[in-house]
């Protein structure tokens, strides 16, 4: 059974190993290995304790942390009246579930208000994109290219717009 709930400081250890661990599962291939090794356990917990563990939902199954989402408001310049989807990652071993769906639609349901939601995704992950499509979301066209390590990795933005609330008949 999978729980959704915000995380707390106490998560920090936990959140730090699903954070190292998905981020090797899904980035080995994709990224400069030398970068990927580079990233410790430690320097992840270090994110969480730092920030508080604020801002982040964890999904919980048989007990265990096997995945977050972190929100809150949008980083970018051009989109600061939206909220953000700052990350999501599930280990490997927990995808395909609908635990991803699950933990996106939490995250985007305690940002009420926004007029539109974006997150950013590595171009050559596919299968997040995939994900990100089924979920609604579109590339609107925004990139941005970042160094890790001895390479360059190139973002896509992905933007999604909130359907109306039903009217209620009369």
């Amino acid at each position: 059974m999978l729980l959704i709930r915000s995380a707390t400081v106490a998560d920090a250890q936990a959140l730090g190993h699903v954070h190292h661990v998905a981020w090797q599962e899904t980035y080995r291939g994709l990224m400069d290995n030398g970068y990927l090794q580079s990233r410790t356990e430690e320097k992840s917990v270090e994110m969480f304790l730092k920030s508080g563990c604020s801002n982040t939902l964890v999904a919980e199954s048989d007990g265990s942390i096997v995945g977050f989402a972190a929100y809150g408001p949008s980083r970018d310049e051009d989109l600061r009246e939206a909220g953000e989807v700052y990350g999501l990652y599930l280990l490997k071993g927990h995808q395909r579930k609908g635990y991803g769906h699950r933990l996106l639609e939490f995250a985007l349901r305690v940002m009420p208000g926004y007029p539109c939601y974006s997150l950013w995704v590595l171009e050559t992950n596919l299968q997040a994109i995939r994900f990100y499509l089924r979920e609604g979301f579109v590339a609107d066209g925004t990139t941005k290219t970042q160094r890790t390590g001895e390479a360059f990795i190139r973002e896509v933005r992905m933007v999604k717009t909130p359907l109306p609330a039903p009217r209620k008949r009369r």
